[in-house]
């Protein structure tokens, strides 16, 4: 894609093709973990999932455009450390999709006893 090309935000689009489109399954190709925190990203997609009959799919990784990140304020720090954010964000997640009341405490994030509508079934991880 060319660099002068912009990109729409995948929830927001996702979430009016899921009107449109009332069979079919959607996810984002890929989120960068470091634009969004773990948990709610994890509430986001368990309430998509709640909502469409389990026809979402979630896709993250670590991010790869420096210029995306310098140009929404975001250091683009090395690949390595991407990385663990990205380990200590999966955990989160799916200690939110699997745990009735999810506690993690990592270097980069932390959640106490956080909680999701009854999505315990909607995943599985």
């Amino acid at each position: 894609m060319p660099e002068t090309t912009p990109t729409i935000e995948g929830f927001t689009a996702i979430s009016y093709l899921f009107g449109v489109f009332k069979e079919l399954k959607f996810g984002n190709i890929v989120l960068c973990i470091l634009y969004r925190n773990p948990a709610p990203l994890a509430k986001m997609s368990a309430t998509l999932q709640l909502l469409t009959g389990r026809r979402f799919i979630l896709g993250i990784g670590i991010g790869w455009k420096e210029d995306e990140f310098l140009a929404y304020g975001y250091e683009f720090p090395p690949a390595k450390f991407r990385i663990r954010r990205l380990e200590e964000g999966v955990q989160i997640i799916r200690r939110m999709w699997t745990e009735t009341r999810a506690t993690f405490r990592g270097r980069y994030y932390r959640i106490e006893e956080a909680m999701l509508p009854p999505s315990q079934s909607l995943y599985r991880p």
